[in-house]
């Protein structure tokens, strides 16, 4: 990111590294275990996360190997994506960040299939727990990634490498223990909060002390700044989100209602018109990231309003709250554990 801004505006910037709760994560005991466990962690639905990537790197690996893929994620839907994996998969929905470090010591490898990140925190995290990390070339992991050393790295968008790469790593117990000693002592002493936040301080203090200081913030060029990063997709302001939330919850307690009810009455259709005109607002900007997610449920509406008349409209709307829920999928390679908030 420093490299970015100096090369397009010329600005120095100070990077304060992100830290890591020590207390939490450190290595545990790990057990021996019968399939390769290889953990990713993400939003697989995010095409930049390169999930399918490594879907596929296993996928390779599993025509030799016993492997079990391993997620942490923070997403419910689709689950049916997972359903012709030829390799068992295990689900930890949302687990609390204390529990992180128990599932990392059940798992033989951690591999990030990223094409670009900022940083990694995962990758740093597994670095603290003792197990060994491989790592597309995700511009973010040069700042603490050194292949053949502390990491093993591939390409991006080449499953073929990845499969590789973990291969090796797995395979080889040597070199697996070698990454992870060099791994852990790349963050011992580094990307802990104190010194964090000492380097915060200082470059606060530095900007404080120049001629020129911070500058005056105009608030409209910030505004349109916003307004860009949200067009281009890379920004969805929280206003955006719970625009989308609530009446995303209403829509789908309407549809529910009639298919109890097998009736579409006049009240129901002019909220139906209301909700579609709501999630029609946030329609100007087709690469925006929530763009998919409101065109999906503006064209619900428009569906209910065009089969108003039609005696089957709550047959066809069970049709469609079956298909939001067809990760209720049964396979016996296939299970998923999921963390209540405490």
């Amino acid at each position: 990111m420093r490299k970015l801004i100096e090369e397009r505006t010329g600005a120095r910037a100070q990077v304060v590294p992100v830290g890591l709760n020590k207390s939490v994560f450190y290595p545990r005991a790990r057990p021996e275990n019968v399939r390769k466990r290889v953990l990713m962690v993400g939003n697989y639905l995010m095409p930049y996360k390169g999930m399918r990537d490594g879907w596929e790197a296993l996928r390779i690996l599993s025509a030799e190997t016993a492997v079990q893929l391993v997620m942490i994620t923070q997403e419910s839907r689709n689950r049916e994506l997972f359903a012709d994996l030829p390799f068992a998969v295990e689900i930890h929905f949302r687990p609390t960040e204390e529990r992180i470090p128990d599932i990392m010591a059940t798992c033989d490898a951690y591999v990030c299939t990223s094409w670009y990140e900022g940083l990694g925190l995962p990758a740093l995290e597994a670095f603290c727990c003792g197990l060994p990390v491989v790592s597309t070339r995700t511009f973010g992991v040069d700042d603490y990634g050194v292949d053949g050393e502390n990491l093993l790295l591939a390409n991006a968008h080449d499953a073929a490498d990845l499969a590789e790469k973990i291969a090796l790593l797995l395979s080889d117990q040597a070199l697996a223990s070698r990454v992870r000693q060099a791994a852990f002592k790349t963050v011992e002493t580094n990307y802990d909060w104190p010194a964090s936040i000492r380097m915060f301080r200082a470059a606060i203090e530095e900007i404080g002390r120049s001629d020129n200081g911070c500058g005056e913030v105009d608030a409209r060029e910030m505004q349109e700044l916003l307004d860009e990063l949200e067009r281009e997709g890379n920004l969805t302001p929280i206003e955006v989100f719970r625009a989308f939330q609530a009446p995303a919850r209403e829509l789908k307690a309407l549809c529910e209602k009639i298919v109890e009810s097998g009736e579409f009455s006049i009240a129901q259709r002019n909220r139906v018109l209301d909700l579609r005109q709501k999630f029609g607002e946030y329609l100007h900007f087709p690469q925006a990231e929530y763009h998919a997610a409101f065109k999906t449920k503006y064209d619900l509406c428009g569906l209910i309003l065009g089969l108003q008349d039609n005696p089957n409209l709550s047959q066809y709307l069970q049709l469609v709250l079956n298909k939001d829920h067809r990760a209720n999928f049964s396979s016996p390679s296939f299970s998923e554990i999921r963390y209540s908030i405490e």
